[in-house]
């Protein structure tokens, strides 16, 4: 995958899917002001040849051949549809396939869809966000219950939560495409990276966020001061009003005839 399609895919995943304002529960039921909606950008147009190159290339990476690529309807699909297509041109065509979370209703009931037959078949597992890895786990427990023999998992983007541990713990190998992490708190800075690569977009728009939020927070503990300044002094000018009239009464007692 060529540098320029790296840093085109990570464009459009800063500008369509990553959100840092605001407060979001996440799959895995956690509070984050961070959030990654991928389908966003795995269902654009423009992305779909990009994404299907990146994970392409993730795989050769790992020395893996699969016959078939999928994950868990319905984040892992359009990055499934995406490699399949794009598999076409480099001569070793790859299946997609469908993990469904229930079983069909009628028919076959079965939980994968779109191969006609799953028994020894090797695929990677893919999904488009990771937190924790449950979405992932639960999608290469149905696949090897279907007798796929899974090589491995690939995910867009990882939160860093878990994910990674959950997998190996279930001795399967994961790589992510690019990260998602926080540091320093709650004015920390996002980043979506590969490897040492950080996206220089979002650290400028984190950098400018960051510099109004604080100067957003000074003018208030500024306004705070002069608002606590005014209250000191109409109490005390209460005060001073109110030992006026213990002295002098309500100014209605004057001289009589």
């Amino acid at each position: 995958m060529r540098q320029d399609d790296l840093a085109s895919l990570k464009e459009i995943l800063v500008r369509r899917s990553l959100s840092t304002s605001g407060s979001f529960t996440l799959h895995s039921g956690e509070k984050s002001t961070v959030y990654v909606d991928g389908k966003l950008t795995t269902c654009f147009p423009e992305a779909m040849p990009l994404v299907g190159r990146a994970f392409l290339e993730k795989i050769r990476e790992r020395g893996w051949a699969p016959e078939a690529v999928g994950g868990l309807t319905l984040g892992a699909d359009p990055i499934a549809f995406s490699i399949a297509r794009e598999s076409l041109e480099t001569g070793h065509p790859i299946n997609a396939f469908v993990v469904r979370k229930e079983p069909k209703k009628h028919g076959t009931q079965k939980f994968i869809e779109g191969l006609e037959a799953t028994e020894g078949k090797s695929v990677v597992v893919l999904d488009d966000v990771c937190t924790r890895g449950d979405s992932t786990a639960q999608a290469i427990a149905k696949a090897q219950d279907a007798g796929m023999r899974v090589l491995g998992a690939v995910c867009l983007v990882d939160r860093q939560q878990g994910a990674t541990e959950l997998l190996a713990g279930k001795g399967i190998e994961s790589r992510e495409h690019l990260h998602v992490s926080r540091a320093g708190g709650a004015q920390g800075r996002a980043a979506l990276s590969h490897g040492r690569t950080i996206v220089l977009i979002m650290n400028d728009r984190m950098d400018r966020a960051e510099t109004a939020i604080q100067k957003l927070a000074d003018e208030n503990v500024k306004l705070a001061e002069k608002t606590r300044v005014v209250a000191d002094k109409v109490d005390a000018l209460v005060d001073i009003v109110q030992r006026w009239y213990e002295r002098h009464g309500n100014g209605s007692g004057g001289a009589t005839s």
